[in-house]
């Protein structure tokens, strides 16, 4: 009797195998009418949580933009009065 072994590029470990159990193809998971209303409102809370952290970085932004004009505008205002003066 002759016993067969892959070339080591073809190795049994490295060959992709569907996800298959004793029963046959494993079956997607389901969910109850409740599972499901929990998921869908931890995923609407998650959400709703992005949205707002958005909302507040946005305003951070602004409140900063702002601030870097007035330092601008400060600045600028110092140069002509010390250019006046000369």
């Amino acid at each position: 009797m002759h016993s067969f072994t892959f070339p080591p590029d073809l190795q049994e470990d490295d060959t992709p195998r569907a996800d298959v159990s004793a029963d046959g193809p494993t079956q997607p998971q389901r969910f109850s009418p409740n599972a499901l209303e929990q998921k869908f409102m931890h995923a609407l809370n998650d959400l709703e949580s992005m949205e707002m952290t958005l909302k507040q970085l946005t305003s951070v932004d602004r409140t900063r933009a702002v601030a870097m004009a007035q330092q601008e505008t400060v600045s600028l205002a110092q140069m002509l009065k010390v250019g006046k003066k000369k």
